[in-house]
């Protein structure tokens, strides 16, 4: 599979459906606050028109604006994804950290991480707790490299501000699902760089802004930055709808299915969409075609951010299952649907 994912990476450009598009952004690591292998890489997949007018703004966002006239419509996916930043090198060789984001810090007990150096990956474990310990938590996450002293392991060229995940993977499961880790939110960015790729600018009847964001997991940094100067009448956040979709999970709240479409998050837990708006969504992609459903679920969204400032924030979505986990499961048709929502959004609402 390793070879399969660098051959993905050398591909380069030429990709022609969304999945295959994010198969090769997911692999690059974008722990929240550096971003910028994600960045460069969408930009180097933008269409020429594209490429030419994109911009990036004081915050790390990679922004592309077309088209004139209103509504004003903004799309943002964030780059940034969850995991840890070397804090300190202790006198033993290892490595204290702090996590980037929120996730169950279990999820890295006794696992393989990747510290992304300057000069390349350097691997580690996160040992287990020890006998008695009742406890894992945020500050139980010590990364160790083989290494006896601290200079053993500068040696190695990893510093602080280095960055680290477990290893990051694409891989497919059965009935078009794929797994891997950072679906959160390299789905959203993969779906509007691939939507971007399919309109015709000269035919936008409105203005129309695209947003790849930073450090949206620490608090949607990057996304307050820009509302601070873009009040676009409508925002479309493209991010994860948690779904409850598993068979351990109660279908009483965030029931969506995998592989029944895109999800539009009515209520999340930073918002709550227009009803009215809501089905003008709902209408437009029964009259594209579009399979869409719209649900109830946890978590924020960066359009939130620029509710203050005049806009209406609907956030578009894909379930997901196993969020902010190594194992998160997405459906391809989900991702598809989702990138063909944000082109008729752009040249119809």
């Amino acid at each position: 599979m390793k070879y399969l994912i660098l051959i993905a990476i050398l591909a380069g450009p030429g990709a022609d459906d969304p999945t295959a598009l994010l198969e090769q952004i997911i692999i690059i690591p974008g722990v929240s606050g550096h971003e910028e292998r994600v960045r460069e890489a969408i930009r180097e997949r933008l269409p020429e028109w594209a490429a030419k007018v994109a911009v990036e703004d004081e915050h790390g966002n990679l922004i592309v604006e077309v088209g004139e006239g209103k509504p004003w419509v903004l799309f943002v996916a964030h780059m940034d994804e969850t995991g840890l930043e070397v804090m300190k090198i202790a006198d033993d060789g290892s490595l204290v950290v702090r996590h980037r984001g929120g996730f169950l810090p279990t999820l890295y007990e006794g696992e393989i991480v990747e510290v992304h150096a300057k000069e390349g990956v350097v691997p580690g474990v996160v040992p287990p707790r020890e006998r008695g310990q009742g406890r894992f938590g945020y500050d139980s996450i010590r990364v160790v490299l083989g290494t006896r002293s601290a200079e053993e392991t500068q040696g190695l060229g990893v510093a602080v501000g280095d960055t680290i995940t477990v290893p990051k993977r694409f891989d497919p499961m059965l009935g078009g699902k794929k797994m891997g880790r950072g679906m959160d939110d390299r789905v959203g960015s993969a779906a509007i760089l691939w939507a971007i790729r399919e309109l015709d600018p000269e035919a936008l009847s409105k203005k129309v802004t695209f947003v790849w964001s930073t450090e949206e997991e620490i608090g949607l940094e990057g996304a307050k930055g820009l509302a601070a100067v873009k009040k676009p009448d409508f925002v479309f956040a493209v991010d994860t709808y948690v779904s409850s979709d598993s068979p351990r999970e109660s279908p009483r709240f965030g029931h969506v299915r995998l592989g029944e479409g895109a999800v539009v998050r009515a209520i999340d837990g930073s918002n709550i969409a227009p009803f009215n708006d809501v089905m003008r969504l709902l209408d437009l992609a029964r009259d594209r075609k579009i399979p869409l459903e719209y649900g109830v679920t946890g978590g924020g969204n960066d359009g939130s951010a620029f509710v203050p400032g005049g806009a209406v924030d609907l956030p578009i979505a894909w379930p997901l299952r196993n969020s902010h986990t190594a194992v998160e499961i997405i459906h391809a048709g989900d991702l598809m649907a989702l990138s063909r929502l944000v082109v008729a959004i752009a040249e119809e609402f």
